[in-house]
C-alpha cells in the first residue's frame, strides 16, 4: 500500500516538526497514469498543508525548463527534494515511497531543511575528497538494514556535490532487479560498475568508494 503506516506517521510528526528552512518536493510524474502515486498524492498534500515548511509540486516528466523545475531523471515516479533556496543536491527517490522509504523521504527533508548530517569534520572533510560518481541503491521498501545504506549514501551527497545517489524500489521496478541480477539487499552499484551487496555504515561506504571494495562474483 502506498499509504503510511501509523509508525510513519509518528516519525513524520517528530522530525517535520523540527524543519528549520523550507523544502519543497518535487514529483516527477510519467504521463501515464501510476495508480500507486495517485493513491499517494493526497498524503503528500496533506504534508504540505499541514506543515508550512513543506511544500510539493507535480510535474510531468523532467519538468518544465521555463519554470526552473527540470532536473535529469531516469525513472517515474521520482521525487527530488529542494532545500530553501531550490537546490537540488543530487538525491533521487525512484518509485512511490512506501514502508521504510517513507521514512527516508522524511529524513531527507530533515537534513535538507536542517543541515544536520551528523557527521564529523574528519569525515566531511573525506567525503570531500570523493571525484565524480554515481551511486544506486537497490532495495525494497521493508527489508531490514536498508535505511543505515540508503542515508550513507544521501548524506556523503548532501555533503558533496560531486556524488548522486539515487534510491529504487525494485518492487515497483522488477526490469533493474533483472538487469542487475540482484541477489541480496540492499545492493549499490556504484558508476554502474562497482556492484556491492550488503548493509553498510559511513565509515564502511567511505571505504567501499575509495578502494573499490565489490562483490566477490558479478
Amino acid at each position: 500500500m502506498a499509504n503510511p503506516t501509523s509508525d510513519d506517521i509518528v516519525i513524520t510528526e517528530k522530525f517535520l516538526e523540527e524543519l528549520k528552512d523550507p523544502v519543497t518536493i518535487i514529483v516527477h510524474e510519467h504521463n501515464e497514469k501510476n495508480e500507486l502515486l495517485e493513491e499517494f498524492k493526497p498524503r503528500l498534500d496533506e504534508l504540505a498543508s499541514k506543515y508550512e515548511k513543506v511544500a510539493v509540486k507535480y510535474v510531468q516528466e523532467e519538468g518544465d525548463p521555463d519554470d526552473k523545475v527540470h532536473h535529469l531523471v531516469d525513472h517515474f515516479p521520482a521525487l527530488v527534494i529542494l532545500d530553501k533556496d531550490g537546490e537540488d543536491h543530487g538525491i533521487r527517490l525512484y518509485g512511490c515511497p512506501t514502508g521504510q522509504l517513507y521514512a527516508n523521504m522524511i529524513s531527507i527533508m530533515h537534513l535538507l531543511s536542517t543541515g544536520d548530517h551528523g557527521l564529523d569534520e574528519e569525515m566531511v572533510a573525506e567525503i570531500g575528497e570523493i571525484q565524480e560518481t554515481d551511486i544506486q541503491v537497490l532495495v525494497t521498501p521493508n527489508a531490514p538494514s536498508i535505511l543505515e545504506t540508503i542515508e550513507t549514501t544521501q548524506r556523503i551527497s548532501f555533503i558533496n556535490s560531486n556524488v548522486k545517489t539515487c534510491v529504487l524500489d525494485l518492487i515497483q521496478f522488477p526490469d533493474i532487479a533483472e538487469q542487475y541480477r540482484v541477489l541480496g539487499i540492499p545492493k549499490t552499484i556504484i558508476n554502474e560498475t562497482q556492484h556491492y551487496t550488503g548493509p553498510f555504515n559511513v565509515k564502511e561506504g567511505l571505504d567501499i568508494l575509495k578502494n573499490k571494495i565489490s562483490d566477490a562474483v558479478e
